[in-house]
């Protein structure tokens, strides 16, 4: 699967695996800074109001690398996030949940070809956070490993994912679930550890006196039943409908309709007493996934967040999860009493949706390829200032692109002093 999942993913970017563009951030705000900031303490540097330690951490790495192959670091590093945030469902321990390992196999694969994201989410270093996001989401519904090595790296893998994105706390529900309910009181101990980071992030790792909630004179009930609506409307008309249902009358009406029978399949799904616990407790995770991300993001951005599509991302992916779910549990449902064999049929029809979901998905094209041309040159004088010097002390280049992205210049004559 592994080996699908790259072959897709590398058709799918490698114009800009073999011509890294650094678009936007990658370039002036990752690049630039971590070339001239060379201290450990930059790890923990905080940007745009939050503290994103994996980009921090693949960004400063980046410039330890030779300056012909930083550019192809910081897009290729991301990428590999993409691969294991797409493929992490197909793990054994999934099965709790979803026992058909051909479902699961096929879930991977509509997330890799399905349009739930674009460039930025998938070799991007900075927007990497949002993969950061959805792969916390999909970690946390996993008890903990029995074995305390593994429990260990565990948790400090979900502790870097936490420490990646300002919305982490959307996870805390499952770590808090977990205290009560895992085996073994190392287990119970770790999850308390996990939901106690999630809070303190919330405090250390974000800024909430800039959330736009807190900005408004109004009283508070009032606030958040303003955004909760218009969280409530662009996930049902920017989301969940176009993902289930693009074609068909428009109107909200109709919007509303496709997105109750959605969560209507999910509650049915989560409530059948018929069904294992653990599985109607994963539909509901789900569910959740597609709507709590969007009401976060509402109470910290308002407007300007549910207006980015990037901000779209985790709520898509688990609306393609939650589509792909429902289909093959109907079809199993009415299925399963003419045969015993049968399993095929939902993940056949599994993957006519991943069909489906593909008609707008293609190979990612560069927006500009005269700006990766200027960065290629970038870095090749780049190389050549680092030889002639001996290291990166006093050099003074730029890059200049065209047609809106970002330029960007190292200075390095006043940091080595």
């Amino acid at each position: 699967m592994l080996c699908l999942l790259s072959a897709l993913l590398i058709w799918r970017c490698s114009d800009y695996f073999l011509e890294p563009e650094l678009r936007a951030e990658d370039g002036a705000k990752v690049f630039a800074y971590f070339y001239v900031h060379r201290e450990f303490s930059t790890l923990f540097r905080f940007k745009a109001g939050y503290l994103p330690f994996l980009p921090n951490l693949i960004g400063y790495l980046s410039v330890r690398v030779p300056a012909r192959a930083t550019p192809y670091f910081l897009t290729i590093v991301p990428a590999l996030l993409t691969l294991t945030t797409f493929s992490v469902l197909r793990a054994s321990a999934y099965r709790r949940f979803i026992r058909r390992d051909g479902l699961r196999f096929v879930l991977c694969v509509v997330l890799a070809l399905s349009p739930i994201g674009n460039f930025f989410t998938a070799c991007h270093t900075d927007y990497s956070i949002w993969n950061a996001l959805l792969l916390l989401m999909l970690l946390v519904v996993l008890p903990m490993p029995r074995s305390f090595g593994w429990a260990l790296a565990f948790s400090l893998l979900v502790t870097t994912l936490i420490w990646s994105h300002p919305m982490s706390i959307v996870a805390l529900p499952a770590s808090l679930l977990w205290i009560g309910f895992d085996r073994g009181a190392v287990q119970r101990a770790l999850h308390g550890l996990l939901a106690a980071c999630q809070l303190i992030h919330v405090w250390l790792g974000t800024r909430p006196e800039n959330a736009v909630i807190s900005k408004s004179t109004d009283p508070i009930w009032v606030r958040l039943g303003e955004v909760a609506m218009r969280a409530i409307n662009h996930l049902c008309r920017g989301i969940i409908r176009p993902a289930v249902l693009p074609f068909g009358p428009g109107g909200a009406e109709y919007d509303y309709a496709v997105v109750g029978l959605l969560a209507l399949g999910l509650l049915a799904c989560a409530l059948i007493p018929r069904r294992r616990l653990v599985s109607r407790v994963f539909y509901a995770w789900v569910g959740y996934g597609i709507a709590a991300p969007m009401l976060v993001m509402a109470v910290a951005r308002a407007e300007r967040g549910l207006q980015s599509t990037r901000y779209y991302y985790v709520s898509r992916a688990f609306t393609t999860i939650a589509l792909c779910l429902l289909i093959s549990q109907l079809l199993f449902s009415l299925l399963r009493r003419l045969s015993r064999r049968v399993d095929l049929v939902p993940v056949a029809a599994t993957v006519l949706l991943l069909a489906y979901l593909n008609r707008h998905s293609g190979k990612l094209t560069l927006a500009n390829p005269e700006n990766a041309r200027s960065v290629a040159r970038f870095f090749a004088m780049l190389a050549e200032e680092e030889a002639q010097r001996g290291g990166h002390c006093g050099i003074h280049l730029s890059c200049r692109k065209r047609h809106g992205d970002w330029s960007f210049e190292v200075d390095t004559r006043q940091s080595c002093q």
